[in-house]
């Protein structure tokens, strides 16, 4: 009997356990017990990635910075780097597949039947012209809808039989089998089959026929159905490692099929491989442009977040460099006049990429609001720190940030650092001070109820400030090692401050040598 179920989504585990996400907007995979999705497996993180669903109904996953990282469908996904789900897709994290599954599931007869594989045959007659040109015509399918139906109707039109399915097992027994699509020429169930019969064909890619004096069990569901010669073929499997066969068979009083369709089948099974890799490609293809596009519009969007590449702020020169490591960034950056004083800021969003990046649009907003209201900075930290506890660990960040005005020695005023070590004044004689706070430990969300005080700052005339994130300092090389703290003093010492941060960036360049770029890295040089 042929029943259909409206599925939830769910998440297919390797093990062949079903988890199902109904009403969940996200679930964290990996190895730990606080994960969502526990998978006990050597080659999975303890946080491994996040599964997302999103208002407008997507399902959207992450590599949560996983030792062993995440394919899907064998794409490699980049650090945090998001990608949207379909149907069927094949979720790789270390060694192990896992596969999303949305539609709604047709479940085939489960039956029994103890037929011995060593009964099955192959035909071995070759194609007409006439069975080609109907072959060929399945290969110009262009969806993987449209292909599946031209696929039964050509099988049909081929054979001759009285019911044909495509179908793909759920587990290696095929004890539950997903109907793809299905035809019967006449009243019947054209979605209850033997199972030994497609378990046959789907061990060696090969059709396997019933023939009228095949010995049946009585007690199995090829007797039980009457079906008195039936047929098998594997289609090769897709790209998200689903298996797929077509099987067909004649039952009862309905004419016996000869033995001569075997070979022009095992041609259309090959032919409908091919057609259903390359829709899926296309299709791959497709979803790849589209993400690039979105990619494109939100690099877009964040460079309007950011200030111009230079520029001037109470009428002293300022430049900055702004390099994501994963397309969009996680480092927020600005310097803005507000009147008689100006604010110049920089941080550092926990993670990488566009969670990082909508994070840190967020809170630039909410910084530049207080800032406009003239807010004491402490107090202006405070409420960033209210506003982001209690969001989510991916909220937290490290900030550093001053506010100054026009004094006659040059810029005068006040600073707070907040988890961000890395701001440094070069004086006029090419010393160095690094500017940070008592209160420059942990991360902005991170405290339960912290004390902020600021800290007096003055950056005498001929003198130049130099805020940079993380990124710049924890270059690493080809061989591993760091680019730090002591190489970016030489450079920042020896170099004219116009030329500071090309020069920064073509010495952590140089000392990368082509290894890859590990974090963000932005720089913001205000010159006093």
């Amino acid at each position: 009997m042929n029943l259909r179920k409206p599925a939830p989504p769910r998440l297919r585990l390797p093990d062949g356990r079903l988890v199902h996400l109904a009403g969940l907007e996200y679930a964290v995979i990996g190895r730990k017990p606080d994960c969502d999705i526990v998978i006990d497996d050597a080659t999975i993180s303890g946080h491994h990635a996040r599964l997302r669903h999103d208002a407008s109904g997507r399902w959207i996953i992450h590599d949560l910075h996983s030792a062993n990282g995440v394919k899907v469908n064998g794409h490699q996904l980049g650090d945090y780097e998001p990608m949207d789900l379909s149907d069927g897709d094949a979720i790789t994290m270390g060694v192990l597949v896992l596969r999303l599954e949305l539609s709604e599931i047709q479940i085939a007869e489960a039956v029994s039947d103890t037929v011995s594989p060593k009964l099955l045959t192959s035909g071995s007659t070759t194609a007409t012209d006439k069975q080609m040109q109907e072959i060929i015509s399945v290969g110009q399918a262009a969806t993987e809808q449209e292909l599946i139906d031209r696929l039964l109707d050509v099988a049909i039109s081929l054979t001759g039989y009285h019911r044909c399915a495509i179908v793909s097992p759920l587990d290696a027994a095929c004890e539950q089998v997903q109907i793809l699509g299905s035809r019967a020429q006449v009243a019947g169930q054209a979605d209850a089959f033997s199972r030994s019969l497609l378990r046959a064909a789907l061990r060696g890619e090969v059709v396997a026929v019933l023939t009228p004096d095949f010995p049946r069990p009585p007690d199995g569901s090829i007797a039980r159905h009457k079906i008195h010669s039936a047929c098998c073929v594997r289609l090769t499997d897709d790209r998200a490692g689903r298996v797929r066969a077509l099987i067909m068979d004649s039952r009862d009083e309905e004419a016996s099929r000869p033995l001569d369709a075997a070979r022009p089948l095992a041609i259309l099974a090959m032919n409908a491989a091919a057609a259903f890799d390359r829709i899926q490609t296309l299709d791959l293809r497709a979803r790849e442009s589209e993400r690039q596009n979105e990619i494109k519009r939100a690099v877009a969007i964040q460079e309007v977040l950011l200030p111009p590449p230079s520029g001037s702020v109470l009428g002293r020169a300022f430049t900055r460099v702004y390099r994501p490591g994963a397309y969009v960034a996680g480092d927020l950056m600005g310097v803005q006049d507000y009147g008689n004083t100006a604010a110049m800021w920089i941080g550092d969003v926990m993670g990488h990429g566009l969670s990082a990046a909508m994070v840190m649009a967020i809170v630039q907003d909410h910084l530049q609001r207080d800032l406009r209201a003239g807010m004491p900075i402490a107090q202006i930290m405070k409420e960033l720190h209210n506003y982001v506890c209690g969001k989510s660990y991916g909220f937290m960040h490290t900030l550093w940030l001053g506010r100054v005005s026009l004094v006659p020695e040059g810029l005068s005023g006040d600073f707070l650092e907040v988890g961000h070590g890395y701001a440094l004044l070069r004086y006029p004689d090419g010393s160095t001070e690094w500017l940070r706070t008592a209160s420059g430990i942990g991360f902005v969300g991170a405290e339960e109820d912290p004390t902020y005080s600021s800290e007096p700052i003055v950056i005498p005339n001929g003198s130049t400030l130099i805020l940079l994130t993380d990124g710049i300092i924890e270059q690493v090389s080809p061989t591993g090692t760091r680019f730090g703290q002591t190489a970016l003093l030489s450079v920042v010492r020896s170099s004219r401050p116009e030329r500071l941060a090309d020069a920064i960036m073509e010495a952590v360049d140089r000392f990368a040598d082509g290894a890859k770029q590990n974090d963000d890295q932005s720089i913001l040089i205000v010159q006093a």
